[in-house]
Parts: structure tokens; C-alpha cells; sequence
């Protein structure tokens, strides 16, 4: 029960007018109502704006950034893409078909921090970062978060979802 959450999801307008709120309790205590909360590394805010989440993951990557821009003196192309791929592209790509739909101020601050990556993994001045990401092999980010949604439908298709994902989705028809 001290785990447990609770929050009401609803339009930023609706929240503002309304104001409403839960009396839960669990086992004889008190639900602790909150208005965002980390769950399985995604933080769920009440509006599902994912403000909250692009904000944090947008430290975290500024975080190993900085960490590739000190070390890249010492590392070869080959070690710097790899540290990209292995230090901020699996924290873009965690559980981004659940918050790609945020804003388009969010999506801007992380791409800003996409097109770094591929400026510090291949730092030459007379190449465009649109060459540059090109030239690496990495999609620019809508794109590559586009991928991330058709990998995930092409499962769903082919029935490859883990089995406890299956009950959620359902064929139009069926």
C-alpha cells in the first residue's frame, strides 16, 4: 500500500475547472495522490503530456553527452558511435512508442540533443549535421522514432508481442 499511487488523468483545462480528486485507501491506508509518478523507467504525468519524462531524459542525455565530449580526444570514430549506441540511443529508444506523441518543444530539445550526438561522433566543420547523421547511419530523430513505432506494429501483426502485451490489442473485424 505505500507504494501505491494514485492519479486522475484528464485534459489540462479539465483539471484547471474541475479539480478533481480521489479519496482511495488500500488495505486501511491512504492512496497518496500524485500528479506525475515513474513507472518502469516512464514517468506518467496527469495530463499524459510526458513533459516530465522528455525533461528528465533530456538530462540524462545531456549528461552523456558532456561525459562523449570530454572523452572524445581519446576515442576513434568507431568508439564514439558506439558509445552513442550504447549511452544515449537505447534511453531515446526505451519505451518511445509510449511518449513520442509528446509536444513539439519537447521533441525539438531532443532532437537538438540527437544532431549533437552525431556532431561528436564525427566532428568534421565542413560537414553538414545532416550529412554527418547521413553519413553515421543514424535516421534523424521523427524518423528513427517513426521506425521505433513500425517495428512495434510489425510485431503486433505477426504476433510477436510478448504474450502479456496480446490482450490489449485486438484486430479490427475480429
Amino acid at each position: 500500500p505505500t507504494k501505491t499511487k494514485a492519479t486522475v488523468i484528464a485534459t489540462h483545462r479539465k483539471q484547471q475547472n474541475n479539480q478533481p480528486t480521489l479519496k482511495l485507501s488500500l488495505q486501511g491506508k491512504p492512496v497518496e495522490e500524485v500528479s506525475e509518478h515513474k513507472l518502469l523507467g516512464v514517468i506518467i504525468d496527469n495530463e499524459l503530456s510526458w513533459k516530465a519524462h522528455t525533461t528528465a531524459l533530456c538530462k540524462r542525455l545531456s549528461g552523456k553527452l558532456y561525459t562523449l565530449s570530454k572523452l572524445k580526444p581519446f576515442l576513434d570514430y568507431d568508439s564514439r558511435k558506439m558509445f552513442v549506441n550504447a549511452h544515449i540511443r537505447c534511453h531515446i529508444d526505451y519505451a518511445s512508442t509510449i511518449w513520442d506523441g509528446c509536444g513539439a518543444g519537447q521533441l525539438s530539445v531532443l532532437n537538438s540533443l540527437h544532431r549533437r550526438a552525431a556532431k561528436l561522433i564525427l566532428p568534421d566543420p565542413d560537414i553538414s549535421t545532416d550529412e554527418k547523421l547521413q553519413h553515421i547511419g543514424m535516421l534523424p530523430l521523427k524518423t528513427h522514432l517513426l521506425y521505433n513505432k513500425c517495428i512495434f506494429m510489425y510485431k503486433l501483426w505477426n504476433n510477436r508481442l510478448p504474450n502479456y502485451l496480446s490482450p490489449f490489442f485486438q484486430r479490427s473485424g475480429s
